[in-house]
């Protein structure tokens, strides 16, 4: 699957800026990690059951704990009864010992 161009995304609405406030660098690691990593496989497969359209590469890192990591990945979603998309978060706790996503 493609991604479409930033122009496109603001044209439809659908453009989301990443987050690039300075970070912990245990939290921008994991970032790394949930983005390119070992954790990428498990957040990919837990993105695609999602009914909002999610983007693995906006993944954001919000807590690090012993036994899991909170990961808020940003989306924009059209409500029906709305004239434009708004943004939300969908956020997620990644379990990297067994590899399991919950959604929150």
């Amino acid at each position: 699957m493609t991604t479409p161009s930033e122009l496109v995304r603001r044209i439809v609405g659908t453009y989301i800026e990443e987050d690039k406030t300075p970070r912990p660098p245990l939290l921008e690691w994991l970032q790394a990690e949930c983005r390119h990593g070992c954790l990428k496989t498990a957040l990919e497969e837990a993105i695609k059951q999602q009914p909002e359209p999610l983007r693995l590469d906006l993944a954001i890192v919000e807590k690090a704990d012993p036994d899991k990591v909170t990961v808020r990945v940003p989306c924009r979603v059209v409500d029906h009864e709305s004239t434009s998309t708004f943004e939300t978060d969908v956020t997620f706790e990644v379990n990297p010992l067994s590899m399991s996503v919950k959604r929150l």
